[in-house]
C-alpha cells in the first residue's frame, strides 16, 4: 500500500512538472513513463485513465497554489492587511510557482479547458468561482472594517486584481521584463488608492 502511494506521488510530481511546461492537454504518457521507468499503463493505472491523471494533477496544482498563496495570507489580520498579504504571496507564486519548471500551470489551464466541456472544465469553473468569491469577501471585509469605501464594487476590484496577475504573468514569463513585479505592485497600489479611506 505504501509502495503504491509512493508511486502515485512520484507520478503526480513528474506529471505536474510536465503540465507546467506543456499544459494539461499536452501530458504525454510515453515521455512521462520513460522518465519514471514505468509502462504507460503503469502511469495511468493509479488514476484509472488519462483523464483521471489530468484531474489528479489539476487538483495537486490547486492544492499547492492554495498552500503557497492563500494559507500564508491567513496569518495577516483580516481586512486590507490580509488582502495585501495575499497579493504579495500571489506574486511570489508567479515568480517561484513552488519550483515548477514552467511556472504556474493554472492560468494556462483555464485557456486549455475553457471551450472543452467535461469534468476538468467543471472543476476549473467551480474552483475559479470559489476563489473569486473568497477574494470578494476579503474586499468586503476591508470595507466593513472601514479600510475601503463602501461605494467600491468588490467584484470590480477583484476583476482588477486578476487583470494585474494576468499581465504580470505575461510580462514575467513571455516578455521577461525585469521590472514586472514593481509594475504589478504599483498597479495594485493604484487600484486600491481609488477606494482607500484615509
Amino acid at each position: 500500500m505504501i509502495a503504491l502511494a509512493d508511486t502515485r506521488n512520484r507520478i503526480l510530481a513528474a506529471a505536474l512538472d510536465a503540465a507546467s511546461l506543456e499544459g494539461f492537454r499536452g501530458l504525454s504518457l510515453a515521455p512521462l513513463a520513460a522518465r519514471l521507468h514505468l509502462s504507460k499503463t503503469g502511469v495511468v493505472l493509479p488514476f484509472g485513465n488519462k483523464q483521471g491523471l489530468q484531474m489528479a494533477v489539476l487538483e495537486t496544482a490547486m492544492a499547492r497554489f492554495m498552500a503557497a498563496v492563500f494559507q500564508p495570507s491567513l496569518l495577516a489580520p483580516r481586512g486590507l492587511p490580509r488582502l495585501n498579504a495575499l497579493m504579495r504571496h500571489w506574486l511570489n507564486w508567479l515568480d517561484q510557482a513552488d519550483g515548477l519548471p514552467g511556472g504556474c500551470p493554472l492560468i494556462p489551464a483555464t485557456r486549455e479547458w475553457d471551450d472543452l466541456a467535461g469534468p476538468l472544465q467543471e472543476k476549473l469553473r467551480h474552483s475559479y468561482r470559489q476563489w473569486v468569491a473568497t477574494l470578494e469577501e476579503m474586499v468586503r471585509r476591508a470595507q466593513r472594517q472601514g479600510q475601503l469605501t463602501m461605494a467600491a464594487d468588490a467584484a470590480q476590484i477583484v476583476f482588477g486584481l486578476y487583470c494585474i496577475i494576468l499581465q504580470a504573468q505575461q510580462e514575467y514569463r513571455l516578455l521577461q521584463r525585469p521590472d514586472w513585479r514593481q509594475r504589478a505592485e504599483q498597479a495594485y497600489a493604484d487600484l486600491l488608492a481609488r477606494h482607500k479611506i484615509p
